[in-house]
């Protein structure tokens, strides 16, 4: 592509546990920016029934509720009148949680592969949506970037073992790194934070969640013929600051 564009990336969402505030206002911000790209780079539902990890007594839900609000939520993105309408080119990357749903239909209920929804339908996601599968797909690119789900836990360790540009989200952190040379090239890690809500989260699961480290936030990139420019895009003060607009 010659013409310059935007892109915003977006970390886990882990719905139904979502930062509500925060997620009405980075919808309401893409409704208004229009990038020409919008990723969101997996985990986007939690599927809290079928995980493996210990619960919280009285917590669980049936799966079909928790799953009825995942896919509003998707909707209020990708869906006909979702705030991601306009972009020309939208990419959904499964995560881990969403793969642990396969993992327990394979190994609890094989017979009804093809019978429950696949990972596509589970997220209720139109067709002019990428699905980019956890372990199989090719990672997408957008400009310089590759989109992964995880990679390493912080964002020094991932720019020193990195080839390529990346950005990843699953660790719920936000930061941005460069590696560069004398001669000018670099490589850049990109972690783009997560939109969900930490008290929920914990309330879902035994055991402490360390999460010292979490941050929500997005990314923008602005991709050109000359390279790809990052920023992280952090909810501070219960508000997003873009290009000298606030959302609350």
């Amino acid at each position: 592509m010659k013409d310059s564009y935007d892109a915003i990336l977006i970390g886990d969402v882990h719905a139904p546990a979502i930062h509500k505030r925060a997620w009405s206002a980075l919808l309401r911000l893409i409704d208004d920016v229009r990038p020409h790209t919008v990723g969101q780079v997996g985990d986007f539902g939690e599927f809290h029934a079928v995980s493996q990890h210990p619960k919280t007594f009285g917590k669980a839900r049936a799966f079909f509720l928790e799953l009825k609000e995942v896919q509003a939520r998707s909707r209020e993105l990708w869906g006909r009148q979702g705030a991601a309408r306009r972009a020309r080119r939208k990419v959904q990357l499964q995560g881990n949680h969403e793969e642990a749903y396969e993992r327990y239909v394979a190994r609890n209920a094989p017979q009804l592969e093809g019978l429950v929804p696949n990972g596509r339908e589970l997220l209720d996601l139109p067709d002019d949506v990428e699905w980019h599968h956890f372990r199989t797909s090719t990672p997408p690119k957008v400009g310089d970037f590759t989109l992964l789900h995880a990679a390493r836990s912080s964002v020094q360790s991932t720019t020193a073992a990195a080839r390529q540009c990346v950005a990843y989200g699953h660790t719920h952190k936000a930061g941005l790194i460069y590696r560069g040379d004398f001669e000018g090239s670099s490589i850049a890690a990109l972690n783009v934070g997560w939109m969900g809500d930490a008290e929920h989260m914990q309330q879902l699961y035994a055991g402490k969640l360390d999460t010292v480290d979490w941050q929500i936030a997005f990314a923008h990139l602005r991709v050109t013929p000359k390279g790809t420019w990052a920023s992280i895009v952090p909810w501070v003060n219960n508000q997003f600051i873009f290009r000298e607009t606030t959302y609350r």
